[in-house]
């Protein structure tokens, strides 16, 4: 896939006017038979282009970043298309992780869910029973995976802290109750 001795820089610019050119402009890769190639914004390099994949995967190192973007290119096993890539990068960054085990979590679930999707929409264009019985277990399975990866999300962010929300009412009662007539 993509490391930097192999990265083919192209001259692929895109003109922003310099006010949208910040951190928060999107990150766009290129998928080609070489591997992946960055799409950079008017004058801008490989080592600016690396800040901000950091950045938008809320890391300072572009290792990690990199590591990042390497696994979400694997997302297929075969190459990445560019919008699938596209929009993983997207999602990652809209996620906003706020450390390494949010960030890896976060990629771990876009994985999953792209994985179930895929599946799912392989079941439905599948021509045998037997092949779209298969292809709908994987589809459950990842998408289960990707409900206990979100769950674990939620319960890191909050640091395993419950919230409970009280309802006032004028007369409730919570628990059984039992009558003469037995447990209603």
């Amino acid at each position: 896939m993509m490391a930097a001795d192999n990265m083919e820089i192209q001259n692929l610019e895109v003109s922003l006017p310099e006010a949208k050119r910040d951190q928060t402009t999107h990150i766009r890769v290129r998928c080609h038979e070489h591997g992946l190639t960055p799409v950079l914004i008017d004058g801008e390099n490989y080592a600016q282009w690396l800040d901000r994949l950091s950045h938008a995967f809320g890391t300072e190192e572009g290792e990690l970043a990199r590591y990042i973007l390497e696994n979400l290119a694997r997302a297929d096993d075969r190459r990445p298309s560019e919008t699938t890539l596209n929009a993983l990068i997207s999602a990652v960054r809209e996620a906003h992780p706020r450390d390494t085990l949010e960030r890896m979590l976060v990629v771990q679930m876009f994985l999953a869910a792209h994985r179930g999707m895929t599946a799912l929409s392989q079941s439905s264009t599948a021509t045998l029973l037997e092949d779209k019985i298969s292809c709908s277990k994987i589809a459950r399975r990842f998408m289960y995976l990707y409900a206990r990866q979100l769950e674990a999300l939620r319960k890191y962010r909050n640091s395993g802290q419950q919230t409970i929300t009280v309802v006032h009412a004028d007369k409730a009662i919570v628990g059984n109750v039992v009558t003469a007539g037995g447990t209603e």
